[in-house]
């Protein structure tokens, strides 16, 4: 199907795509040329693919694509460039040693006799480009073909451009290394995808959707990440992302049951796991935790590198989360907050994570709170922890000591934020509350300082006043 990339002006990756017309040239000119292209689903791999084959100088290209359900099928993802060699003047041998039903044997010499009558069918065409999408599903022995071009043609001097794409896989490792052994550094080329820069998610958004203003491009570029992918999906969707989450759903079409408990757990942790800590979490063996992330990670839902696996956009991890019954959420709530309090240590981070998830889970919280508003790092809990311990404390019953405590460090925290509106707020709240009356003086004396900081002079004097008044029995106080 026709998407809204192919129906529109290619945007963007200009770097990219300057590189590989440069390695294409070299082969045009006699050399041997080849580059991998690494990217996560939805970089647009494919369409770069395309768009450097339509602008190449190469008359001759053919395709390579890799199909998760052939990825054991010997020479599956090739089979289409085979096909198309054999009917080339010089790919009789070829077809002998495929399709004649006489013959039998798949030994290496007989694989080697395929690759080298495949390579001699190639090299009498001249100059060609050879393209692999999807490298990560290709088979083996596609892939070890595809690298036996590379090396018989620089053997032979005779020209070919090689450009390989796919996601993060042995395959892209595989190939990636083994062509550097053959080629030199100004032939070979290794390029990875990342988001559009947001000049170029723009351009996209707007070559996509002209009749967007550019408000609405903004605030669509914007949730999509900078990935092209998510850009078109949200398009197609006039930018409603629960819409665009439907994506979602059609891609989990089929996977098992572990796999979709494993997309909650990563939607509600917030965060990338270690496949270890997922297996934990879940009460799982290693096995059947790594069979859960395969099959995320085949449809594109999410990405594992060095065993730790984290959803492949924020737009999955939202209309997961959607999907999670109530009772589910809370549970996982629950686990993650333990498990990250009993790992956090001091780590200010992990324990404001832990916070947030305790308080999600309707545990009791205010002794973590106060840890937190304690801790000398505080300032990096930011202006959104700040938001979550004046919610804890208000949830709280008022009359608690340690409600009184959390306020207390709240405004203490507020005002090394700058946030001079919340501290008086919680001063005021203390000095109504509090029975002690050199602590309410106190109060009152700190919400004085705070007006003070917001320019509100005449409230300044007036909780001063108030202090006076709440205790004169400290001359140094007065």
């Amino acid at each position: 199907a026709r998407t809204l990339q192919d129906m529109s002006a290619f945007v963007g990756r200009a770097d990219e795509l300057a590189a590989l017309n440069d390695l294409v040239c070299a082969a045009a000119g006699g050399e041997v040329a080849a580059a991998v292209v690494v990217g996560e689903a939805g970089t647009g791999k494919s369409r770069l693919l395309a768009e450097a084959a339509g602008r190449g100088v190469l008359a001759r290209v053919f395709r390579v694509i890799g199909y998760e359900p052939e990825r054991q099928v010997p020479l599956a993802a090739a089979s289409d460039l085979l096909r198309a060699l054999v009917d080339t003047p010089a790919g009789r041998q070829l077809d002998v040693l495929l399709f004649d039903p006489t013959r039998e044997g798949s030994s290496p010499l007989e694989r080697m006799r395929v690759f080298e009558a495949a390579h001699y069918a190639l090299r009498a065409i001249g100059p060609a480009l050879v393209l692999v999408d999807d490298l990560q599903w290709a088979d083996e022995l596609s892939v070890a073909l595809c690298h036996y071009f590379v090396r018989a043609a620089e053997a032979t001097g005779e020209p070919l451009a090689l450009v390989a794409a796919g996601r993060p896989s042995p395959n892209e490792v595989s190939l990636s290394a083994s062509l550097g052994h053959v080629l030199p550094p100004e032939r070979l080329a290794r390029l990875e995808l990342g988001p559009l820069p947001s000049d170029e998610a723009l351009d996209l958004t707007r070559a996509l959707a002209p009749a967007l203003t550019d408000d609405e491009v903004r605030k669509l570029a914007a949730l999509a990440g900078g990935s092209p992918f998510w850009i078109e999906a949200l398009v197609q969707t006039g930018g409603i992302a629960a819409d665009a989450g439907r994506l979602v759903t059609a891609r989990l079409r089929g996977a098992s049951l572990d796999a979709g408990a494993l997309v909650a757990l990563l939607a509600v942790a917030g965060r990338p796991l270690a496949l270890a800590d997922a297996a934990a979490l879940n009460s799982w063996g290693a096995d059947r935790t790594e069979q859960a992330a395969r099959e995320l990670v085949v449809r594109g839902v999410a990405v594992e590198s060095r065993a730790v696996l984290r959803l492949a956009h924020d737009l999955i991890r939202a209309a997961a989360a959607r999907e999670i019954p109530e009772e589910q959420r809370v549970d996982m709530h629950r686990r993650v907050g333990d498990w990250l309090t009993r790992i956090a240590g001091d780590d200010i981070r992990r324990l404001r994570e832990a916070l947030g998830h305790r308080h999600a889970a309707g545990l009791a919280s205010l002794d973590l709170a106060n840890r937190l508003v304690r801790s000398p790092q505080r300032t990096l809990l930011g202006e959104e922890g700040l938001a979550l311990l004046v919610t804890i404390a208000d949830e709280a019953e008022p009359s608690d000591g340690a409600v009184l405590t959390l306020n207390d460090g709240v405004a203490a925290l507020a005002t090394a934020l700058g946030r001079h509106d919340v501290a008086l707020e919680r001063r005021l709240l203390l000095a109504e509350r509090l029975i002690d009356p050199p602590r309410r003086a106190r109060a009152l004396l700190e919400a004085a300082e705070s007006a003070f900081a917001l320019n509100d002079s005449e409230a300044a004097q007036r909780y001063l006043d108030r202090a006076r008044a709440a205790w004169s029995g400290d001359a140094l106080f007065a």
